[in-house]
C-alpha cells in the first residue's frame, strides 16, 4: 500500500501537465519586384516582328500567343510579367487563361503560406519582409526614394509610362540598404496579424493603421535580412524568453531568387557573406549560452531551381539543403515538410 500523502501533497495524476514549449519561427518573405512574375515561363509564343530583340516586340501582341501587353521574348516564350500580384487593387494579367488573376509568385506564395499558418497551432510565428518605405503611392515608374535613374515599377504595364504603376511601398534602393524589416513580432497569437498582410486587400488612400499588404518592389537582400533576423533574435526574442533554455528557434526564408545586393566580383551572389550570415544565426550565443537559430530556405520559381547558393545557405544554417518549388502544390509541400521537422514535443520543467 502506498504511504499516505502529506498535507498539501498532490497525486501525480492531479499534477498539471508540463507546458508545451512551442518553437518560434520568423518567416522572411521575399518582396522583391520579381515576385510579381509568374513562377515559370511556360507559355510559348511567336515573334511578330522582323528583328527579334528582347522586350521590343509589342505590336499586335495578341497574335504572338502572349497575354495582352506581355511581350514574346527571343527564346519564344512569353515574358513572366503579370504587372500585378493577384490582389483586389493590382490583379495583374491572366497568363494561364483560367480567368483569374492568380498567376504571380506573390499571389501563390501568399496563398500557400496563409493556408499553412492557419493550419498550424504548434508554432509561434513572426513576419519579416525585405525592407521597404511606405507612403501614399510613393513608388511608380521613375519615382523611388534616392533613385538617380529611372527604375520601372513592376506594377506598370507596357508602355511603362512615367508615374504609372504606383504603389504604397518602395524597396528599390531601401531593400539593399536596410536588409530585412520586421512587420509582425513573433508571438503565439500573431497569425491574424500575419494573414492580414497577405489577404490581397489594402486600405486606400494609404493608412499606416489600416490594412496594409505585401507588395513586390525592390531587390533581394538575403544576407542583410538574415543579419536583421540575427539582431531580432539576439536583442529581443531570446533575452525576453523565459523558456530559452529549451525552446527551438528558426528562420524560414522564402525567396524567388538569389542575393542581388551583396555580390562577388563576377556579379553573382557573395557566397561567403551569405553563408556567414546563416552561420552566425546558427552559432548565436545570448548571455554566454548557445541559442542556435536554424535557417530553412525555400526557393520558389524557376529562377531558383537547384540553386547551389540557396543549398549552401541552408547547410550553413543547420538545415542541410534548401527546398524548391515552382507551383502552389510544391510550395505547400515544402512548407509542410519544414513544419513537420520543426514541431517538437519538448517541454520545460
Amino acid at each position: 500500500m502506498a504511504p499516505p500523502l502529506d498535507q498539501g501533497q498532490t497525486p501525480d495524476a492531479a499534477l498539471p501537465a508540463p507546458a508545451l514549449t512551442k518553437p518560434r519561427m520568423l518567416v522572411v518573405f521575399d518582396t522583391s519586384g520579381s515576385m510579381t512574375w509568374t513562377p515559370r515561363r511556360a507559355r510559348q509564343c511567336v515573334w511578330n516582328c522582323g528583328m527579334p530583340q528582347q522586350g521590343a516586340c509589342y505590336a499586335d501582341n495578341d497574335a504572338s500567343g502572349c497575354p495582352p501587353g506581355v511581350p514574346c521574348l527571343e527564346d519564344s516564350f512569353c515574358a513572366p510579367w503579370t504587372y500585378g500580384d493577384g490582389s483586389a487593387d493590382y490583379p495583374g494579367v491572366d497568363h494561364d487563361g483560367n480567368g483569374l488573376a492568380d498567376d504571380s509568385r506573390m499571389f501563390i506564395a501568399k496563398e500557400a503560406l496563409r493556408s499553412t499558418l492557419l493550419g498550424v497551432t504548434e508554432l509561434e510565428f513572426g513576419l519579416m519582409r525585405y525592407a521597404q518605405e511606405e507612403g501614399d503611392l510613393i513608388r511608380s515608374t521613375g519615382i523611388c526614394s534616392g533613385c538617380e535613374q529611372l527604375f520601372r515599377s513592376q506594377y506598370d504595364a507596357y508602355p511603362f509610362a512615367i508615374d504609372e504603376g504606383a504603389i504604397n511601398y518602395d524597396g528599390q534602393l531601401i531593400s539593399c540598404q536596410r536588409g530585412g524589416e520586421l512587420l509582425v513580432p513573433i508571438a503565439d497569437d500573431a497569425r491574424g496579424a500575419i494573414v492580414s498582410w497577405m489577404d490581397h486587400v489594402e486600405t486606400f488612400p494609404y493608412d499606416v493603421s489600416g490594412n496594409r499588404e505585401l507588395r513586390g518592389d525592390g531587390n533581394t537582400p538575403i544576407a542583410g535580412s538574415l543579419r536583421s533576423a540575427l539582431t531580432l533574435f539576439r536583442d529581443q526574442v531570446i533575452p525576453g524568453d523565459e523558456r530559452q533554455n529549451c525552446r527551438p528557434y528558426f528562420v524560414l526564408l522564402l525567396t524567388d531568387g538569389e542575393e542581388t545586393c551583396e555580390t562577388a566580383a563576377d556579379g553573382g551572389p557573395d557566397q561567403a557573406v551569405l553563408e556567414a550570415a546563416a552561420r552566425d544565426l546558427l552559432e548565436l550565443r545570448v548571455e554566454g549560452r548557445a541559442t542556435p537559430v536554424r535557417t530553412f530556405v525555400i526557393g520558389f520559381g524557376e529562377d531558383t531551381e537547384g540553386s547551389a547558393t540557396l543549398d549552401a545557405i541552408a547547410a550553413a544554417g543547420g538545415t542541410d539543403q534548401a527546398h524548391f518549388g515552382s507551383d502552389e502544390m510544391a510550395l505547400q509541400r515544402a512548407l509542410s515538410e519544414i513544419i513537420q521537422q520543426v514541431i517538437t514535443q519538448e517541454s520545460c520543467n
